[in-house]
């Protein structure tokens, strides 16, 4: 079940002294880190975006999966012109998650798109998810939460061990 990858993967890990790591952590994402592959996955076959940065250890709050999805009502993948859109009303949804829930990436089915995200205050990010919906266009939103101390969604539904 593991992540085809289609680009390269992050450098691996290595040592470095606590302030260059602090320093690595202040700096905005990079296209590095962010990995675009296929995984099988529980709802078979999909694109993934996913973060290959993101460490639990970084969130020790964060013990809930907030997985959001867009129903496409069409049952396929998007096409440029709907990926465009999803992509934008995701970015917006990201910002908006800010301080709230830090963002582990996307997966693609035909029919679906879900973000999903790690949390530790689930009122707050209902908050978020309540007012973003509201500046969408008309969309089929389903909204999941689950406790995950582990993170196992990474590697279920990302394909990331």
């Amino acid at each position: 079940m593991g992540l085809r990858r289609r680009v390269a993967r992050p450098d691996h890990a290595q040592t470095l002294p606590l302030a260059e790591i602090e320093r690595h952590r202040a700096e905005p994402p990079t296209e590095e880190r962010w990995i675009l592959g296929e995984v099988d996955g529980p709802g078979g076959r999909a694109i993934v975006l996913a973060d290959a940065a993101l460490k639990r250890i970084d969130q020790p709050f964060a013990d809930q999966h907030v997985a959001i999805t867009v129903v496409l009502e069409d049952r396929g993948l998007p096409d440029d012109a709907l990926a465009a859109e999803l992509n934008a009303e995701e970015d917006d949804l990201q910002a908006r998650m800010a301080g709230t829930a830090v963002y582990a990436g996307r997966t693609t089915r035909p029919g679906a798109r879900t973000m999903h995200f790690a949390a530790e205050n689930l009122e707050a990010v209902k908050t978020v998810i309540d007012a973003w919906a509201l500046v969408l266009p008309p969309r089929r939103i389903k909204v999941n939460f689950e406790e995950d101390m582990d993170w196992s969604f990474r590697s279920r539904e990302l394909g990331l061990g």
